[in-house]
């Protein structure tokens, strides 16, 4: 990060991400359809069910402080109160594989095997690399008190923690996501249309 600074690593960082998704994303449009599997009427409903825990866990991670993850929240972390960490120590990357892992399910042909496969694994690795990542910055003393706070909240109690804010926030994202994807992807979330 020396050169560029923290936030010019990461803006550099997320600008080539975004560049790397666009092309994969071109190639997944163009590439030639390959059938692996028939889709079954009752695969179409897992995305309607998934979708909803995507998007709160997507809304509660970014906008709740969590030194273990990502997070675009500035307020400090209080593991007292530790809200979806809680639930999930990385609610976004866990929020995005899901989401890959559900579309690779009802799509079933080649390219999107091939595109949401590598997203999973992408997820996979991230997990395993901002766990190192976060340790080593905390110290491995702090990682652990930190941890151990955390696992005295249940579940439960993460998700009341979170707010009625960010559940109705996710409910309306999850709007968002459902009247946009026909006109931007080209078929229906909806099982009935």
């Amino acid at each position: 990060m020396g050169f560029f600074g923290r936030r010019g690593y990461f803006t550099l960082h997320s600008l080539i991400s975004i560049a790397i998704l666009a092309w994969l994303w071109l190639a997944f449009q163009t590439a030639p359809y390959q059938q692996l599997w028939t889709v079954q009427p009752w695969m179409r409903w897992l995305p309607v069910l998934v979708m909803p825990v995507v998007c709160y866990l997507m809304v509660a991670g970014l906008s709740s402080p969590n030194p273990f993850s990502l997070s675009l929240s500035s307020k400090p972390f209080d593991p007292k109160r530790p809200g979806i960490v809680a639930v999930n120590r990385h609610p976004v990357i866990v929020a995005l594989m899901l989401w890959a892992g559900v579309h690779i399910i009802v799509n079933g042909d080649a390219s999107a095997v091939t595109l949401f496969s590598m997203l999973v694994l992408l997820c996979v690795a991230g997990l395993f690399t901002l766990n190192t990542r976060r340790q080593q910055n905390l110290g491995h003393d702090t990682w652990r008190q930190l941890s151990g706070q955390v696992r005295q909240t249940s579940p439960v109690q993460g998700f009341v923690q979170t707010g009625i804010m960010r559940l109705l926030a996710s409910v309306l994202f999850y709007i968002l996501l459902l009247s946009i994807h026909a006109p931007i992807i080209g078929a229906s979330p909806l099982p009935l249309f």
